[in-house]
């Protein structure tokens, strides 16, 4: 059983794609997550179970606009200072 803090709440469309009226919406937490993953994360190894840290950071770097941001500054910067010799 899983037994980890509710963290950040989802929204997750039922509908089809695009909003529209009469589409259904929940939240999704990341315990949510891991419940549904528990088969896949009992075949694993402790090291390679997905926890709910991981779905922390997995977020953070792909849904956190801050961090997206700033990952994409760090490579264009890294890019350009490749093409200028520098």
């Amino acid at each position: 059983m899983i037994t980890t803090p509710a963290g950040p709440e989802f929204m997750k469309n039922d509908g089809q794609s695009g909003a529209r009226s009469g589409d259904h919406t929940h939240v999704v937490t990341y315990a949510d997550i891991l419940r549904d993953l528990e088969p896949l994360n009992e075949g694993r190894d402790d090291k390679d179970r997905i926890s709910y840290d991981s779905l922390r950071v997995h977020a953070k770097r792909h849904y956190d606009l801050a961090a997206t941001t700033a990952y994409w500054r760090a490579r264009m910067h890294k890019e350009l200072m490749k093409a200028l010799g520098g």
